[in-house]
């Protein structure tokens, strides 16, 4: 069995390293530091007039009078506690830490160890529902996450290609079917919120879907604008949504047809980002516990709701995940751009107390 899982392994781990070095060239927004994020904060930190030394190995050190921080590409920032930073790279001690702590609103989980498959698959039947596998740990990105799995086939094929991204376990959750935010805090305080929707994709009545992406992804590329979207990712869960709703690469969509080409929510692979302002204060209150619990000073809380205005507990609502240093460029690539929030700058000014 550990065989057939490393000579799939082998196989995805080349799938996915030619599909990133494509997604890397496809890519036209050009950053002036390493990445988005951190190109976003020094770009600040000069309009803020604090000084920037790069330290070398992606790291920079910032410093304002008598105020050192320093800053790395890895999205990692003076503040944070590197035993949170660690627990929340960890989705399954995270939900037990909380859950000690009176916090459960989750999703429905269970943690697997790849010796336990037969298990996993006792329990996808006993549960009966759709469901989430995912890496046990370090699952930024949407790396080796599967969702709305279906069948047995489906969860197999999750399983491998969490295996990829890590070796020791994973975890299967219970899909829920709604609406996805993603809430951010600094300090516990609330900053912004943005709704989170899969790669879409309209049609014209000529073009294949293939084509319409194509086109989408050309119009991404020529978008210089700050709220430029990443391009849509090409992949397998591209081709397995597409059987899920009778559609394939080559389908013709009607005149203003509009179909989601996706069921992962990331803005990495091509989706899309609305920021929105009416928060339930219920949220906002949950949120600043949990910071407080987990003693995180930049956090993104992953929520899934029919009704963000409402609290979790009217609308059955789950926290997916709470992550330390958040990439803030789901704060800026939104498409109502004029209502975003300058995270970059509430966040350096708090660190240099301006």
């Amino acid at each position: 069995m550990l065989l057939h899982y490393r000579c799939l392994q082998a196989k995805l781990f080349d799938r996915i390293s030619r599909r990133l070095k494509r997604r890397k060239d496809d890519n036209s927004h050009l950053y002036k530091y390493e990445n988005y994020d951190i190109s976003k904060y020094l770009e600040t930190a000069e309009k803020l007039n604090i000084d920037i030394i790069p330290l070398g190995y992606t790291m920079y050190e910032l410093k304002k009078g008598n105020i050192i921080r320093r800053l790395m590409s890895s999205l990692s920032i003076d503040g944070e506690n590197p035993v949170s930073c660690k627990l929340c790279c960890n989705k399954y001690l995270t939900y037990k830490v909380l859950e000690r702590n009176g916090i459960n609103y989750f999703p429905k989980h269970q943690l697997y160890t790849f010796k336990d498959t037969d298990k996993t698959y006792a329990d996808f039947y006993n549960w009966n529902c759709p469901v989430v596998i995912k890496p046990f740990g370090n699952t930024n990105c949407g790396k080796g996450v599967t969702v709305n799995i279906k069948t047995v086939k489906e969860l197999k094929k999750a399983i491998v290609q969490s295996f990829v991204f890590n070796k020791k376990a994973y975890l299967m959750e219970q899909f829920i079917e709604a609406t996805h935010f993603r809430v951010v805090t600094l300090k516990g305080d609330f900053v912004a919120c943005s709704q989170r929707t899969p790669a879409r994709i309209v049609g014209n009545g000529r073009d294949s879907v293939k084509k319409l992406i194509e086109k989408e992804n050309q119009k991404r590329s020529n978008d210089k604008s700050e709220g430029a979207l990443y391009p849509i990712i090409i992949d397998n869960e591209v081709k397995r949504k597409l059987k899920s709703i009778g559609r394939s690469m080559g389908s013709v969509l009607g005149e203003n047809e509009e179909i989601y080409v996706k069921d992962t929510i990331n803005l990495h692979t091509g989706g899309e980002v609305w920021n929105i302002e009416n928060v339930s204060d219920d949220i906002k209150s949950t949120c600043k516990k949990i910071a407080k619990i987990l003693d995180v000073y930049l956090a993104g809380f992953d929520i899934i709701t029919n009704d963000i205005s409402k609290p979790l507990s009217k609308t059955g609502g789950v926290i997916n995940e709470v992550n330390t240093t958040p990439g803030i460029d789901v704060m800026y690539k939104v498409t109502n751009y004029e209502t975003h929030v300058d995270v970059a700058d509430i966040v350096l000014r708090d660190m240099f107390n301006l």
